[in-house]
């Protein structure tokens, strides 16, 4: 066996911090200020979590995301960029 350390240690720089940004589009209060396109990722971002989620947290996305659209539809009228979230979503079958 060797003196030396089994591992040497390299010398890599230290990673910069990330700011992390305020999941803002979850908070209902913040909707009624958001730009269009920023309502709009909200949409999309609430649809994902409802698909990810099971269980009762799917139904809570899914009630935010409709009242997300109801808000968009009241400030900026029908949109195609939000037809697609619109319709409540089907239950996943199989896996």
């Amino acid at each position: 066996m060797s003196w030396r350390p089994r591992f040497h240690h390299l010398k890599h720089s230290k990673l910069r911090p990330r700011l992390k940004q305020l999941r803002h589009y979850f908070l209902v209060s913040q909707w009624a200020q958001m730009p269009k396109v920023y309502l709009i990722v909200a949409i999309s971002k609430l649809a994902t979590e409802e698909r990810l989620s099971v269980g009762p947290a799917r139904a809570r996305f899914r009630a935010k995301r409709l009242r997300a659209i109801e808000l968009f539809r009241r400030r900026f009228g029908e949109s195609t960029a939000v037809e697609g979230n619109a319709a409540r979503q089907l239950p996943r079958l199989g896996k």
